[in-house]
């Protein structure tokens, strides 16, 4: 195992990395059913819907987060939007479900439509950083070699 590490020493690392985000789309798997209900109870449009987009994002980010976590880079930016939202509407969730956190009906509403559009734009957004960042190092690269 020694001489392993010692030949592919970010091997390791990107597979903890690697176990991390799998166990994070572990605990969102098992938010599915909590989710899907807030989605029933106060989303205007299909659930499935709603639930595809805000899942495929985070699909999205964190498939990303494993490719620059392979390159050996860290970006926080592209690791609050990756699981920012998602998390943030399973608390929303959890609370009005099963600890009975009282925000009312409108804002509850206002949380789940908004969603959609939200997850949207950030797929564009975070599509759209992620080519410009990669074209810049594309560049530099090209203007001035590798650099360590």
């Amino acid at each position: 195992m020694a001489q392993w590490i010692e030949k592919h020493p970010t091997a390791l690392m990107w597979m903890i990395v690697a176990a991390l985000h799998l166990l994070g789309l572990g605990v969102l798997l098992i938010m599915w059913p909590i989710l899907g209900r807030f989605a029933e109870s106060y989303a205007a449009g299909e659930t499935w819907m709603w639930m595809a987009v805000l899942y495929g994002f985070t699909i999205l980010s964190s498939g990303l987060l494993l490719y620059e976590a392979r390159l050996g880079r860290n970006p926080i930016a592209l690791r609050v939007m990756a699981y920012g939202p998602i998390m943030s509407l399973c608390f929303v969730a959890l609370g009005s479900e099963k600890f009975g956190l009282h925000l009312g009906e409108g804002p509850l509403r206002g949380i789940a439509d908004s969603t959609p559009t939200l997850m949207k734009n950030l797929i564009f957004l975070t599509i759209a950083s992620y080519v410009a960042k990669e074209i810049v190092r594309r560049r530099l690269k090209a203007a001035y070699g590798e650099r360590n």
